[in-house]
């Protein structure tokens, strides 16, 4: 679920979730990162929680540490 994958990424800025149950945590955006082409990319229902999305295949829903997601359609800074 979403707040599992923030619990677990609690000691880092970013979270995000892909292909439905996959969880990430960073502090920065790799190098070539960028926005999906469609907010339709990332609506693959959670595994944990089927009323939640949880990114989609090769795309991943990205959060905030305070859990609100960045505004879409945006470009993702390209940071090491």
């Amino acid at each position: 679920t979403v707040a599992l994958c923030q619990s677990f990424c609690s000691g880092y800025t970013y979270f995000g979730l892909e292909y439905g149950g996959e969880c990430y945590c960073g502090n920065s955006f790799g190098l070539g990162s960028t926005a999906a082409a469609s907010a339709t990319d990332c609506n693959m229902a959670c595994d944990g929680n089927s009323a939640q999305t949880c990114g989609g295949p090769s795309r991943l829903r990205v959060w905030s540490k305070g859990g609100v997601a960045p505004a879409y359609p945006s470009t993702v800074p390209s940071v090491g």
